[in-house]
């Protein structure tokens, strides 16, 4: 597995330094996926997805460990928001959350107060204040609802 987690950790290197690209979490597992379709690796197809899935952690936390430490050197605070924060879905300035809003929508109306959002920009500000509220209180606060 340590062949694995150094492969992945070459790829993102090169990737980075070679193209100043960032390589991340899911492009990284789908990388993994064609590198077990090649013949020189062929073995890890009998490999347990355990094991990869815990090298993806690994690096994961590897890059994490980076960014804090980054962060310090800067005198800032690295603020990591949860990955299911449903950020483009949730209104930024009603707190009304869309049950089902399909990646083709760039554009919505909020049905709870009429805000108009580009889904990107709502998903920024919601992190931005998802990030504010970690660092004020410790803890995930959302607007409420009306």
């Amino acid at each position: 597995m340590r062949l694995v987690y150094n492969r992945a950790l070459e790829a993102r290197t090169a990737a980075w330094f070679g193209e100043q690209r960032r390589v991340n979490y899911e492009q990284t597992s789908a990388l993994l996926t064609e590198w077990k379709k090649t013949d020189g690796l062929g073995s890890l197809n009998e490999v347990s997805s355990v094991p990869l899935q815990q090298s993806l952690r690994h690096l994961q936390t590897a890059f994490t460990a980076f960014w804090e430490k980054r962060s310090h050197w800067y005198g800032r605070d690295l603020v990591v928001v949860d990955r299911w924060l449903p950020s483009s879905k949730t209104c930024s300035a009603c707190g009304h959350l869309m049950d089902t809003l399909p990646l083709r929508v760039r554009e919505w109306t909020c049905p709870g107060c009429g805000a108009s959002h580009d889904r990107d920009v709502n998903a920024a500000r919601n992190i931005l204040a998802a990030g504010r509220a970690a660092t004020a209180c410790g803890a995930g606060v959302r607007p409420t609802r009306h």
